[in-house]
């Protein structure tokens, strides 16, 4: 399978082109283009430089894949800067898709996007999703808005689309909240 990773040389999105390759799928790995790449020795990982935030290379590049990992999205900046690097760069990369050759799309999301305000220390997946966004922080509300895009779109393509929303680690659980949060 051929498989794109965005945010390929992030945390997640390098240990996900590792896994990828190490299981003998064909690794398209999207990396920013001042970004410092990895030395890899696998023949089955091709690197591609592109900022997701406007169009460019890279959509020839990224043509005829069979599933996507979109791991990029800013975590840092305010909200004008993180909307342009998660939601604005999300709306590029699902228009430059060629759809008829898609067969899953997962998005790297995040826990922030639960409902935890006065609730248990620990979600899991049935766990009420934020209700109002806007209250929270830059990151929180561009991580949904980003999940919303991403999921309606690959619904209108008929295409299986899974989220995925790691959190912190702790000995309590996988996903830990401290209090007063």
């Amino acid at each position: 399978m051929k498989v794109l990773v965005t945010g390929a040389t992030g945390f997640l999105g390098s240990a996900v082109v590792r896994a990828l390759a190490s299981r003998g799928h064909d690794v398209v790995a999207m990396a920013r283009p001042a970004a410092k790449l990895p030395e890899s020795s696998s023949s089955l990982i091709a690197f591609v430089r592109g900022d997701l935030r406007q169009k460019g290379e890279w959509c020839e590049a990224i043509r005829g894949i069979d599933a996507v990992v979109h791991a990029a999205a800013a975590t840092g900046g305010g909200f004008p800067d993180q909307f342009a690097s998660t939601v604005v760069a999300t709306e590029n990369l699902l228009d430059c898709i060629d759809w008829k050759s898609l067969k899953r799309f997962v998005l790297i999301s995040s826990f922030s996007v639960y409902d935890y305000a006065g609730g248990p220390r620990s979600v899991d997946e049935g766990h009420p999703l934020e209700p109002k966004p806007s209250r929270r922080d830059a990151y929180t509300w561009t991580k949904m808005l980003q999940e919303d895009l991403a999921a309606s779109t690959c619904a209108r393509h008929d295409v299986p689309f899974v989220s995925i929303r790691p959190g912190a680690n702790s000995r309590s659980g996988p996903f830990f909240l401290p209090r007063n949060t």
